[in-house]
């Protein structure tokens, strides 16, 4: 998402089984230093069918 640059995307995605602190308080840092997003979604979540509706 930085190498995209001003114009680039503004929100992102990672996903995984599971996320440590430090995963999130990385995404936080990322946030904070450029404004953009990356939510980080666990595979039970996209499986969950309400979850799959919100997107």
């Amino acid at each position: 998402m930085e190498r995209e640059g001003e114009s680039g995307r503004q929100l992102g995605f990672f996903v995984s089984f599971g996320y440590t602190t430090d995963s999130f308080d990385e995404c936080t840092g990322f946030q904070k230093r450029t404004g953009r997003i990356i939510n980080l979604v666990n595979v039970q979540e996209i499986l969950d069918e309400e979850h799959v509706q919100k997107m």
